[in-house]
């Protein structure tokens, strides 16, 4: 602290009393800045994100123990090769996108009386907004290359493949699943679910994605369909027969069975309530001929169909 004071003289030699004294404090020393945020996750590394535009904080200080300074009057603030611009905050937000890469943020702070403290780096900021590729499309209770759709299977397990390039940039970190409307499931790094909740019948849908450790996540996968397939066809129903036919070849016929998919019947004849004979085959069509030759008069000709699917079959008409 400097101080001064003064006194008057006359021309004879009277002398005054001694004024009030000022002072003023010498302030030599420039404030000094201590970063806060973004910080080096280890010596020497960059630090990523995807926000495209980051905040930088910190803090500065003029007084040093016992000595006490000017105070802060601004901050001067240079990003990358941009002018310097002042601020009197302790904190910067670019307010336009910064472009994906490496940007290094440089702070000095200024006191009052125009003392420069010294330059201060922040740790490298890399911008990444990249995602890493989209993985293949999921496909349905898949064994080998068969694929078991519709099935009847309530909670059928979806499996992928990743994409010919999975993690070009090294950070990915895990996959996302979209099962029809619903949310977003992080399955980890495993290429396959399973939904642990039974779906209802009809057709389902999984899309997949992949996301890296800062959370950028890829477009979705085609989607992978599934048809669950859980009510029976209805019974179809056998056309009305003559009361008397001659024994020859008996044709039966049967109308559509109603489901939602393709089915395929069953057919089963039998003499004087004999046991059930079964046509060895899937039948596609809508009819089947019974040689009735081998059948002695008055013998009473059954016939009964019901409709298959792989995954169901609907009651004997």
């Amino acid at each position: 602290v400097v101080e001064g004071r003064v006194r008057a003289t006359d021309e004879v030699g009277n002398v005054s009393g001694w004024s009030d004294s000022v002072s003023t404090r010498i302030d030599a020393r420039g404030p000094e800045i201590t970063r806060i945020e973004p910080l080096e996750p280890a010596p020497g590394q960059p630090v990523r994100t995807k926000d495209t535009r980051p905040t930088w904080r910190w803090s500065g200080i003029d007084n040093f123990g016992p000595i006490i300074g000017s105070g802060v009057s601004h901050y001067i603030v240079t990003l990358g090769d941009e002018w310097p611009l002042q601020t009197t905050g302790a904190s910067f937000r670019p307010s336009y996108n910064l472009a994906e890469g490496e940007h290094v943020l440089k702070v000095k702070a200024v006191d009052n009386v125009g003392n420069v403290g010294p330059e201060v780096t922040f740790a490298v900021v890399i911008v990444d907004t990249t995602a890493p590729p989209a993985p293949n499309m999921p496909r349905a209770n898949a064994i080998g290359s068969t694929i078991q759709n519709p099935t009847g299977d309530s909670t059928p397990r979806w499996t992928w493949t990743q994409a010919a390039n999975p993690d070009p940039d090294g950070d990915f970190d895990h996959y996302n699943v979209y099962l029809d409307n619903l949310p977003a499931v992080n399955v980890g790094t495993a290429r396959e679910y399973t939904p642990n909740f039974p779906l209802s019948h009809g057709r389902h849908v999984l899309q997949v994605t992949s996301v890296d450790d800062l959370g950028n996540e890829s477009l979705k996968s085609a989607q992978g369909e599934v048809w669950i397939d859980l009510i029976a066809p209805n019974a179809p129903r056998m056309n009305p027969m003559p009361a008397w036919s001659r024994p020859k070849s008996i044709t039966f016929f049967w109308s559509a069975a109603d489901d939602d998919l393709a089915v395929t019947y069953q057919f089963q004849y039998r003499g004087n309530e004999d046991s059930w004979i079964t046509v060895p085959l899937a039948l596609e069509g809508q009819l089947w001929p019974v040689d009735a030759s081998g059948y002695p008069d008055g013998t009473v000709l059954e016939g009964r169909v019901r409709a298959v699917r792989s995954d169901a079959r609907s009651p004997a008409s």
